[in-house]
């Protein structure tokens, strides 16, 4: 105990417990100000897949929740869909509200499949993408492609793909989403 208490002079004590204070207050402050988002996937295999659509069109549509973990109001800045294939014409469905579409829905081409707007995320960045603490956004998000579904993945497979949710600081915030193939339309 001597040998301890010898180190322990006031003058360390007075060096030390101020670094300590210190090195707990920047700790608490990279915390305070970190950007959580959690991503999950929700639904099942009929909300999340991968299909044929008339004209060579492929839909992908898949059910998302994400929850503001952060201490701090964070916007949602885009999303990106990590493809098993090369597909350079895939896209997110543009918001109705952009395209003029009266009926706000969201329509998958090739396809007679709509969403009424309020059930989509797509258009859920910017201004309609701030989630303040705690807040959760949650509903479809829909895509399409050109590229066929390659055959290694027969009808009625299920292959898995990482969605990537990007926030106002360009961070990735992940999560590996399961889709069910339904090719039954290219068959």
């Amino acid at each position: 105990m001597r040998v301890v208490s010898a180190y322990l002079t006031p003058a360390v004590v007075g060096v030390i417990v101020p670094a300590a204070i210190a090195l707990s207050t920047l700790l608490y402050k990279i915390w305070r100000n970190r950007v959580v988002l959690i991503v999950s996937q929700s639904g099942n295999n009929v909300t999340n897949r991968v299909f044929g659509a008339d004209f060579g069109q492929i839909g992908y549509s898949m059910e998302v929740k994400i929850i503001n973990d952060s201490s701090k109001p964070v916007t949602l800045r885009g999303f990106e869909l990590q493809l098993l294939w090369n597909d350079l014409d895939f896209y997110w469905l543009r918001d109705p509200a952009e395209i003029g579409n009266r009926e706000m829905k969201y329509k998958m081409p090739g396809t007679f499949i709509e969403y009424r707007r309020d059930l989509v995320i797509n258009h859920r960045k910017f201004k309609e993408g701030v989630m303040q603490p705690g807040d959760v956004i949650g509903g479809m998000l829909l895509g399409a492609g050109c590229t066929p579904i390659p055959k290694c993945f027969p009808h009625g497979s299920e292959i898995e793909m990482m969605l990537f949710v990007y926030d106002q600081r360009g961070k990735r915030h992940r999560a590996k989403f399961a889709f069910f193939v339904d090719n039954s339309r290219s068959s």
